[in-house]
């Protein structure tokens, strides 16, 4: 009995701890919107030259109250491919209305196009 009540208790905090961290639907919307602007923003680096078939970085970044991006840390497999992402996010103006001052972390995956002859 005193095994099933603390499985009990720890499954009602599982939960509750699950809904509190679940995000509304407006700011799932939000969030969609804004990957596919950054995805408009960012040139895919030419990853052939790096010798890279498909990579991934993440993007740690704020919206300021101008609409601006503001790039705090790009992580990426190379300083180059981190380095272009930042040039080409850094301080672009975004169209959509989105809260200034909130940080956004965004994965961003890159696939390298195949040359055809």
């Amino acid at each position: 009995m005193k095994t099933f009540k603390f499985a009990f208790v720890l499954s009602l905090l599982a939960l509750t701890a699950v809904s509190t961290w679940a995000k509304s639907p407006d700011s799932l919307t939000t969030t969609k919107e804004l990957r596919k602007e950054v995805a408009r923003l960012i040139d895919s680096p030419d990853l052939l030259s790096l010798g890279v078939q498909e990579t991934f970085a993440f993007v740690h970044f704020e919206v300021s109250s101008s609409q601006e991006i503001i790039v705090k840390e790009v992580r990426a497999q190379t300083p180059e491919i981190a380095q272009q992402i930042r040039q080409n996010l850094h301080l672009h103006k975004v169209s959509s209305d989105f809260t200034p001052g909130q940080c956004y972390n965004l994965k961003v995956s890159f696939v390298a196009e195949a040359e055809q002859l």
